[in-house]
């Protein structure tokens, strides 16, 4: 079975997505998430902008969907930044991550 790993951003000064094939896992609502970007991000201007972010701040995964066929499973996330993330998701995940974070 295929896996795809869909890959978005919830974040104006992130205008990007892109997949990745076949993870060794995936990602759970609330983890924490970061890449070696420039393998999946062509832009450098994008991937030097990421690399900046992550100096200070943290993306959080939001699961949006699971969408299984015989030979297929595809998987969405959004990325969301910490902040926004603590601020519109109230699932216990968050809560525990606010926790974890102070």
């Amino acid at each position: 079975m295929d896996t795809i790993l869909r890959v978005n951003f919830d974040s104006y000064q992130f205008n990007t997505q892109f997949e990745i094939k076949n993870p060794p896992f995936l990602p759970m609502e609330g983890e924490c998430f970061s890449a070696r970007w420039e393998d999946f991000i062509s832009d450098p201007e994008m991937v030097q902008a990421l690399r900046a972010y992550e100096d200070d701040e943290i993306f959080i995964t939001n699961l949006v969907n699971k969408h299984y066929t015989k030979d297929r499973l595809e998987v969405i996330i959004v990325l969301v930044e910490e902040k926004q993330y603590q601020r519109f998701f109230s699932t216990k995940e968050a809560k525990t991550f606010k926790v974890l974070s102070q």
